[in-house]
């Protein structure tokens, strides 16, 4: 098992999303900025709408790369209150500057 960045567990889990929901697929990054919205004033919100509608939708269970993603929801947006700079390091790279991301001290299922 591997460790990723921050930056590679946040493309696995819009990966994710854009799996129940391919109408979004040409909105790409304002998906990726609304859920980043959301993560910096409402993580818990959304956790619960991953868990009860992305992660289940497929399938009716969340499987162990979709309990990963919640796992980092948690520990990187809720614990943190928002996580203020870590927000600011994605959008800065969706607007165009490349940002260098820490390792997400967890390992990746396989």
């Amino acid at each position: 098992m591997a460790k990723i960045t921050h930056k590679e567990v946040f493309d696995l889990l819009i990966k994710e999303v854009l799996e129940a929901y391919p109408h979004v697929e040409n909105k790409l990054d304002f998906v990726s900025k609304d859920i980043l919205e959301h993560l910096l004033s409402n993580s818990d919100g959304v956790r619960e709408r991953l868990r009860q509608g992305s992660f289940t939708k497929d399938d009716g269970e969340v499987n162990q790369m979709e309990a990963f993603l919640l796992t980092w929801v948690d520990e990187v947006w809720d614990v943190e209150n928002g996580n203020q700079g870590l927000y600011e390091k994605f959008i800065a790279d969706l607007n165009g500057t490349p940002q260098e991301f820490d390792l997400y001290d967890k390992n990746v299922p396989q």
